[in-house]
């Protein structure tokens, strides 16, 4: 377990550090001045948390083997390592991937070099050969002045641990939304539903206010790990559940004797709320003259059957709290379920199809059902955030578009039964506007489809660059050409279409509105001409000035 969470946490990384050289032309120098940055406010919450926590296992480690607590340490080590890979890697999967931001794609990525470097180094006496491949790996990365630079990393020494970086309060806080959670999880098994169907509600209850703060911090972690739709917070803890508290029989008698039970008996079951939170803050209590230590009281905490009886919720807690989730499932969240469906289906293939992440496509779609296609309407913007790019019809891709992969996705809707949806995956391309070219130049048709020929035979990355300039110049059969961004030239078939659209918006208001001649020639296209003529035909209803 501890070697492969820390080689898929070490994969992730390098990959996604290969990923950014790529795009950004740049080698990836590792800077260790980054992690600094985590004392500032506006730094990423999970950034600073794993920093922190990164810190705080430093100063451990280095405590307890002063101290020769050998055995304390490889417990702690694989502890902090199902948090980086279960947890940090898993919360900002996207952020790595340079989804976000460029600044900030590089400082995740810094913060987990950092983190894993210094894992490896407290890990190498433990797994010598394992830690010694991952450091001349990421010796690549490290800065030959740097203290980590060295020919082994069994040349290196623990490193030193920055007490301005360790925040207990922001681990405390963490842990707290993992235990949100990880009780959603434990619902959806228990009600057999998987993590794809997302829910309306949750609704996180305790009487801790810090700690429903914190959870409404890192609100958009909860929803996302667990499909919810809206989170809700409520103190009245009370009002939903209770605490059942028992004495553990076995292990106070072992401690104790026997004799002592009886009397504790009643004690523990009477204890109040406040002795219950004194027993778990401190891990014991005094009663009857006995201090009784963790462990020798079980507390459980109960939902009331008014909401563990009720089909539409699922209920669980534990001593920092309770959560429902609605689980009824609606049609709407089907639909939604459906979306999301298509979307991981689209994803993987292009995986399938050795379609990268970084490669610039554009997806086009045909339903065949007109319920599916109004859910692909009413959610594109839940499908492009998992698939970067927006779905367009299939009527809107070009003839010359090249194909990279092409699949079928099939769901039931309602009572419908099942409808299919065909998409096609194609190489992105620069879009020309035919109208707009031949208004501006009066070109032979075999000089237009060169010209067309030779902007498509450009590499894209180089085409959209270029671009960036405001135009493009092409040439063929000697006729020179100057092609404008957002005039003759789009850079996608989304632009495109956008501008036609606002191209119409324009046309309704010009019908609905006075408007000179003048104006209006000055937009025209052919579909302006068909609106000039009906207008010069309708005049009577809808005056033009001269």
């Amino acid at each position: 377990m501890c070697i492969r969470d820390r080689y898929n946490a070490f994969r992730f990384l390098i990959q996604n550090i290969t990923r950014w050289e790529m795009l950004t032309g740049k080698q990836f120098v590792y800077d260790e001045t980054v992690k600094e940055k985590m004392l500032l406010p506006e730094a990423n919450v999970m950034d600073r948390w794993i920093t922190a926590s990164n810190q705080n296992l430093i100063r451990f480690i280095k405590v307890e083997m002063e101290n020769y607590r050998l055995y304390t340490v490889v417990p702690r080590l694989l502890e902090f390592l199902e948090q980086l890979t279960n947890w940090y890697v898993r919360l900002n999967r996207s952020r790595l991937k340079g989804v976000t931001s460029a600044e900030d794609w590089y400082v995740a990525l810094n913060i987990l070099f950092d983190v894993l470097l210094n894992t490896n180094i407290m890990m190498c006496c433990y797994t010598p050969f394992t830690s010694e491949m991952f450091y001349q790996n990421m010796k690549k990365g490290i800065p030959e002045k740097s203290h980590y630079y060295a020919e082994s990393i069994h040349f290196l020494t623990i490193p030193e641990f920055n007490a301005k970086l360790i925040d207990e309060e922001i681990e405390k806080r963490v842990r707290q939304m993992q235990g949100v959670i990880n009780l959603g999880r434990l619902v959806r098994d228990k009600k057999n539903l998987p993590v794809k169907q997302p829910l309306s509600l949750l609704s996180v209850i305790t009487k801790d206010t810090k700690m429903l703060q914190s959870v409404k911090e890192l609100e958009k972690y909860v929803t996302e790990e667990l499909n919810i739709l809206s989170v809700e917070y409520k103190e009245n803890q009370g009002d939903y559940a209770k605490f059942n508290v028992s004495p553990n029989f076995k292990v106070i008698g072992e401690r104790l004797g026997k004799q002592v039970i009886k009397p504790l008996k009643p004690a523990i079951e009477k204890m109040t709320p406040e002795q219950i939170k004194e027993y778990v803050t401190n891990k014991q209590i005094t009663l009857e003259g006995h201090t009784l230590l963790e462990g020798e009281i079980v507390i459980e905490p109960v939902f009331l059957e008014k909401y563990s009886n009720d089909k539409d919720l699922g209920c669980a807690s534990n001593l920092d709290g309770c959560i429902m989730l609605s689980i009824k499932i609606t049609e709407e969240l089907n639909k939604i379920r459906i979306a999301r469906e298509l979307a991981s289906h689209i994803q993987k293939a292009r995986k399938e199809g050795g379609v990268n992440i970084e490669d610039a496509v554009e997806i086009y779609y045909a339903a065949e059902g007109a319920d599916i296609k109004a859910i692909i309407e009413a959610n594109k913007s839940v499908i492009r955030q998992v698939v970067k790019v927006p779905l367009i019809e299939l009527k809107h891709m070009p003839k010359h578009a090249i194909v990279l992969f092409k699949d079928q996705y099939e769901a039931t809707v309602g009572t419908n039964g099942p409808q299919r949806i065909s998409y096609l995956i194609c190489q992105s391309h620069l879009v020309l506007d035919n109208e707009a070219l031949a208004k501006k130049y009066k070109l032979k048709p075999a000089v237009f489809h060169k010209i067309l020929k030779n902007m498509l035979a450009m590499p894209y990355s180089d085409a959209k660059k270029a671009l960036e300039s405001g135009s493009i110049t092409i040439t063929a059969d000697g006729v020179t050409v100057v092609l404008e961004k957002g005039k003759e030239v789009y850079p996608t078939i989304e632009e495109y279409l956008a501008a036609k659209k606002a191209q119409m918006l324009i046309l309704i208001k010009l019908i609905i509105q006075p408007v000179s001649y003048t104006h209006l020639r000055a937009h025209e296209t052919s579909l302006h001409l068909v609106c000039r003529l009906l207008l010069e035909k309708k005049k009577n209803h809808c005056p033009v000035r001269a």
